[in-house]
């Protein structure tokens, strides 16, 4: 199970600490459910982001795909 997740430090709809307990919450909710795989869970909190998108949260996504599909080739 792998996840990614990103929020922005000025978001001014979901508090960072929202999104940081989203994290944490699910992290356990999905290790309960899983067998023996391994979980690879991504959180990155990103300055001066508001509740939107930025290029260095889609620069960061690539980079963690790219790395999780190099992994699956191996």
């Amino acid at each position: 199970m792998r996840l990614f997740q990103a929020h922005g430090e000025a978001d001014e709809v979901v508090r960072l600490q929202w999104g940081e307990t989203s994290n944490e919450g699910l992290k356990q909710w999905l290790k309960k459910g899983s067998s023996e795989d391994p979980i690879d869970f991504r959180f990155m909190k990103i300055e001066h982001m508001g509740h939107s998108s930025d290029p260095e949260e889609i620069d960061a996504l690539k980079d963690v795909l790219a790395e999780w599909l190099k992994e699956d080739k191996v």
